[in-house]
């Protein structure tokens, strides 16, 4: 499906099964060159869907210039791939610096799900299933932009934000004159975007509240999410999901104090989640872990937790 956001920007809806989303969102400004931003994943029908839509606004993917609010594959997968046969992608610093093998990336490897407390028949099913990304090439071409970097594209400035806490770069794009800010998955509706910790960044969630607050002090008309669309203003969300990161601490601090010393995975499959833990696909379950994880360490930073390893193990106990 395709959207008319404004004079020459769309939205075009990308049909996927994302945990509880059915969707991801790329859009485009249109001009000379175009700019897409996000790409969504590299899969045969939905590169056909995208091409359809692009040349029906008037453009195709070699005419478009293109821009990643962050890497994560179901918004980056298909530009990974057009950077290693030579397309130019830009990206936030950091992790261009990822992409470009200059730098870490996230850890999901063994020693980092041991570290949760998982099993190691989990460890094995985890990554009989999980498909390994394939590492760019010597002509992947990843640009890093900057918080404050300006791009101009159809005739708009966009001002690159800095949004980082759902993935280490994260970065949105501000049109100041529309009031419109295109955010990737930093505010979603109806879910929650997930926190999840990276190499050398022990406590996102104090960043990605921060970055939260950043946001209230734009003017911000329009947002453009990653997924689903805009259902109320965005200081009323930024203060829903605040709200909502605020109670998910608390019941993690309870389940603490009940349970004893627990590890992230033992606490992940006794609170809340949408929908119940045993119905949890396996990255899913990986996911909460490591979200329970990043509010462990938010509780430990304000001394209401402390935080000892034990064989591999991060375990945590209510001060």
């Amino acid at each position: 499906m395709t959207q008319k956001i404004t004079e020459n920007i769309y939205r075009i809806e990308l049909p996927v099964s994302v945990g509880l989303l059915d969707s991801v969102n790329v859009y485009l400004i249109l001009g000379e060159p175009s700019l897409l931003i996000d790409s969504g994943y590299d899969r045969e029908e939905l590169r056909t869907l995208l091409d359809k839509s692009l040349s029906e606004l008037g453009t195709s993917i070699e005419r478009c210039d293109i821009f990643l609010t962050h890497m994560h594959p179901d918004h980056a997968e298909l530009a990974i791939r057009l950077a290693s046969e030579g397309k130019t992608v830009r990206i936030g610093a950091d992790e261009a610096d990822m992409l470009n093998g200059r730098k870490k990336g996230p850890d999901a490897g063994p020693e980092r799900l041991r570290s949760l407390g998982f099993g190691e028949d989990f460890i094995g099913e985890f990554f009989r299933i999980v498909a390994k990304k394939r590492p760019p090439d010597d002509k992947s071409r990843f640009l890093g932009v900057k918080d404050g970097d300006r791009l101009l594209y159809g005739g708009h400035e966009l001002l690159c934000v800095g949004i980082a806490g759902h993935s280490p770069g994260q970065t949105g794009l501000y049109i100041a004159e529309k009031g419109i800010f295109i955010g990737g998955d930093h505010i979603l509706y109806g879910v929650a975007p997930s926190v999840n910790a990276w190499d050398g960044e022990q406590n996102p969630l104090s960043l990605y509240t921060k970055n939260l607050l950043k946001l209230k002090e734009l003017e911000i008309n329009t947002l453009l999410p990653g997924h689903r669309t805009m259902t109320c203003p965005v200081n009323e969300r930024i203060d829903q999901l605040i709200s909502r990161r605020g109670k998910k601490l608390d019941e993690t601090l309870m389940s603490l104090k009940r349970g004893g010393c627990m590890s992230p995975f033992e606490i992940s499959s006794v609170i809340t989640w949408n929908t119940r833990w045993d119905r949890l696909t396996t990255f899913q379950k990986f996911s909460a872990a490591g979200e329970v994880a990043v509010n462990l360490e938010y509780l430990v930073s304000l001394g209401a937790a402390e935080k000892t390893v034990e064989g591999g193990v991060a375990r945590y106990l209510a001060t």
